[in-house]
């Protein structure tokens, strides 16, 4: 199963090699255009060199059933058709496939079920308002929902408010191979699709409205996440509050112009993709990491997600700050969210402490590998300029404080409360009880009683059931309308 789990990633990464390409490929009814800029082929290697990750690490703790095994190329091929798709169409196509797929990522016991289904039903929400979205940015004149309707469409994945309840069940549920999927690659198709799409609704005027969503999602992350037991459940609300901050970038780049904005925002998403993927293929099942040598490893991509200097992140984070110019309010609001992330990335390692015995070399290489890139590749792809800045003495000491400070607050909590948490879910676990209440009866049970409605009866209606009945004319009558359709959908193509 390893091997077949690296033929499309490997595919993925020759392919990134080719790139800038373009390509259209033409079916009897269908057309696909497939596109690919050198910054999309950055993209697209990182994301295919993070399956192969994965597929080690789930080798490495063994495949689950039939069912996962199926899922885990269908959502290979659908994220990785999303990243060279260069139409709207063929990036709806791939990424529902994708959503679909991943139902089986999460869904790997009883247990997980709950998780499967409100993941899966978040994201087929999110499906819907995306859909519309496109529609509106296809016509001449863009609606003024368009914005707000990629905005949440594809924020469903990324686990925006009030959507996030759906990421830390699912990150939880799923193994760690799994979930590093969901929130290392599965994120990062959807906020191509913003980078992609927004610029096409122009509506600068939206700014600072998405700004405040961006912040309400990052700060309400990073307060629920405090409050976990479970390593990969915190994780998913850091996700939730590294994906608000995104959209407070998006915010600024609608007003300042995305033209200079996208490369920031493109180190920033590659650096979380890294650091993310990190830390969930370097726990187990339970959230702990498998010996001290991993969890240093833990630690240094935590530093990173909060900006810490000398790390990748302190690029990745000072890029998306200077889109904020000298405006002391955002600027103030950066550094609060720099904080959270800090006392939030204290309690992941207080929670992953190693204990017992480790696993194999084996399980451990693949977080290592995504770790480092997490902390070298921004200084790599980041324009001189940012890299510059960040080893200024005024960028470091700005960045060096929230870290301190939120270690300090994460091992207060730690010690002064250690009772306190919240359900991974926070309110669709509060509500699960009153949702389980309308569920139908069980397997078994006596069926409820149901009103039968009257057979509306017509000599015409008859007849056509007497047709519809004889197989050879049922059959002749579909035929004859299928080729019908055919006829005129390729007259329309012209």
């Amino acid at each position: 199963m390893t091997a077949v789990a690296l033929i499309l990633p490997l595919a993925g990464v020759a392919l990134a090699a080719l790139a800038p390409f373009e390509r259209t490929f033409s079916l009897v009814l269908l057309s696909a255009r497939m596109e690919l800029e050198a910054s999309g082929g950055l993209v697209l290697a990182v994301v295919a060199l993070l399956w192969v990750a994965a597929a080690f690490r789930q080798a490495a703790d063994g495949w689950p059933d039939g069912r996962y095994r199926l899922a885990f190329p269908l959502v290979q091929a659908g994220s990785l058709g999303a990243l060279v798709a260069g139409d709207a169409v063929t990036y709806y196509t791939c990424f529902s496939l994708m959503t679909l797929a991943s139902y089986a990522l999460v869904d790997v016991g009883p247990r997980a079920r709950w998780a499967a289904a409100l993941y899966l039903g978040a994201a087929l929400v999110g499906e819907m308002i995306l859909l519309a979205g496109l529609m509106m940015v296809a016509d001449a004149s863009p609606h003024p929902l368009a914005p707000w309707l990629i905005l949440f469409g594809l924020g469903a994945k990324l686990g925006l408010v009030p959507f996030h309840v759906a990421l830390a069940p699912a990150y939880a549920a799923a193994p760690p191979a799994g979930a590093a999927i969901l929130g290392g690659v599965l994120t990062t198709v959807a906020a191509v699709g913003w980078l992609r799409f927004l610029p096409a609704t122009g509506a600068p005027e939206l700014a600072p409205p998405i700004v405040a969503v961006g912040f309400v999602t990052a700060f309400a992350g990073a307060g629920v996440g405090l409050f976990q037991r479970d390593g990969k459940a915190l994780l998913a609300y850091s996700t939730v509050s590294q994906m608000g901050l995104l959209a407070v970038g998006a915010g600024l780049a609608m007003a300042g112009g995305w033209q200079a904005a996208a490369p920031m925002l493109l180190v920033f998403l590659l650096h979380h993709a890294l650091a993310k993927s990190a830390l969930l293929l370097g726990v187990d099942d339970a959230g702990g990491a498998p010996n001290r040598v991993v969890w240093a490893a833990l630690l240094l991509v935590s530093l990173s997600l909060a900006g810490f200097p000398g790390t990748g992140g302190t690029v990745a984070k000072g890029g998306l700050e200077g889109l904020a110019g000298h405006d002391a309010p955002l600027a103030a609001l950066w550094s609060a969210s720099s904080l959270a992330t800090a006392a939030l990335m204290g309690r992941f390692l207080l929670l992953a402490r190693p204990g017992g015995a480790g696993r194999s070399w084996r399980a451990a290489w693949p977080a290592l590998l995504a770790a480092g890139g997490a902390l070298v590749l921004p200084w790599m792809i980041a324009d001189p300029a940012t890299v510059a800045a960040a080893w200024s003495p005024a960028k470091m000491a700005a960045h060096v404080w929230p870290a301190v400070l939120g270690a300090a607050i994460a091992a207060l909590q730690w010690r002064l409360l250690p009772g306190w948490w919240l359900p991974a879910g926070d309110l669709a676990a509060l509500l699960r009880p009153l949702i389980a209440a309308w569920r139908p009866p069980p397997r078994g049970a006596a069926p409820r009683p149901r009103r039968r409605l009257p057979a509306l009866r017509s000599p015409a209606l008859d007849v056509g059931e007497r047709i519809l009945r004889s197989t050879p004319a049922f059959v002749l009558l579909l035929a004859g309308l299928s080729c019908g359709l055919f006829v005129l959908i390729a007259t329309a193509r012209g």
